[in-house]
């Protein structure tokens, strides 16, 4: 726990926004920038499941994202890193999303999980 916690350390550090999810797309980690990006305080965002409601993205034609295209989704499902790809982030009170280019990457234990 020790290594997570200097790696978190580091993170809180960076511009860009980062954050960290389980296996299972549960938010384990969000630093500030991510937490400012997404109008959440860290004890909103800590816990948050990929199903959550809260969650309300969408494509860059302006059309609601479904579950499976998330980038958390993705990268779970296919086991494999996504890209520069564009999410809208729709908040319930904001007229205008927040546009992100998302990049996401899985990491993997010593067993391959």
């Amino acid at each position: 726990m020790e290594h997570f916690s200097k790696i978190t350390t580091l993170f809180e550090k960076f511009t860009t926004g980062v954050v960290i999810h389980d296996s299972c797309g549960e938010v384990l980690f969000a630093n500030s920038a991510a937490l400012k990006l997404l109008s959440l305080s860290k004890e909103q965002m800590l816990g948050k499941a990929l199903t959550d409601s809260y969650w309300r993205f969408i494509r860059e034609d302006g059309t609601t994202m479904p579950l499976d295209e998330f980038p958390v989704a993705q990268v779970i499902s296919s086991n494999d890193e996504i890209k520069n790809f564009v999410v809208g982030v729709v908040e319930s009170d904001l007229v205008h999303p927040t546009w992100v280019l998302c990049n996401a990457h899985p990491e993997f234990d010593l067993t391959g999980e």
